[in-house]
């Protein structure tokens, strides 16, 4: 990992850049919409995982603006997958950024999240414009 000048911690991948914000937040940056991307992207999820303590929280904040169509059925499956692993392990609470023009299936992708029954995990879709709401809805009654 190396430190950036404004003291956030920054791991980068080629298709999914991970950064840890100075207010705790954890940012994944989608470049890619590929299996590949979400494929790095759980490798670092896994890493998060590993190295918070038992029963920990995480506050995820997955930004999907530049990758908008990442392949939801995968990317669902192998995150369950991942939580089946590690059960009771990490309490995240997830904050997902999508692009405005695909806000008409954040319904969609709410129902299919909770239809998961994750149930130790908490998770919100927000668009693009509201960065600030989602990162406010992450640091506040965790």
């Amino acid at each position: 990992m190396a430190m950036t000048s404004n003291s956030e911690t920054t791991t980068t991948y080629r298709l999914c850049r991970f950064d840890t914000l100075d207010n705790g937040v954890v940012e994944a940056v989608f470049a890619s919409s590929s299996v590949a991307a979400v494929d790095q992207f759980y490798v670092q999820v896994e890493a998060l995982i590993m190295h918070t303590p038992d029963k920990g929280r995480a506050m995820l904040l997955i930004n999907t603006v530049k990758a908008p169509t990442l392949p939801i059925i995968y990317t669902v499956q192998q995150g369950r997958n991942l939580a089946l692993r590690y059960p009771d392990r990490l309490f995240f609470k997830t904050a997902v950024i999508v692009k405005s023009k695909t806000g008409l299936l954040i319904r969609e992708v709410n129902h299919l999240i909770r239809s998961l029954q994750l149930s130790q995990q908490r998770i919100s879709v927000f668009t693009e414009y509201q960065q600030n709401e989602a990162i406010k809805w992450l640091t506040t009654h965790r």
